[in-house]
């Protein structure tokens, strides 16, 4: 199968990931994504996420560490590096 190479010249792969990386978020649940965004998106600190949600931010690292193995399991046969 054809795989779109992900390269910096290439602004439609980029749109491509991206929306695949968005329906992705949303088969995950609403907390981990919402912490993932937050970090990933908004470059929020994870002490920051934690005190802003009332949680740990040992919950906030594994919340954003599950998402993006989720990701990489979903999108390594699409993106390979």
């Amino acid at each position: 199968s054809y795989k779109i190479p992900l390269t910096v010249n290439s602004t439609g792969a980029y749109s491509e990931l991206e929306t695949q990386i968005n329906t992705l978020l949303e088969q995950f649940d609403k907390k981990s994504v919402d912490v993932f965004r937050m970090s990933r998106f908004q470059s929020i600190k994870y002490d920051d996420i934690a005190r802003e949600m009332n949680v740990s931010r040992r919950t906030v690292e594994v919340r954003v560490g599950n998402v993006l193995k989720y990701l990489r399991d979903n999108l390594k046969d699409l993106w390979p590096l």
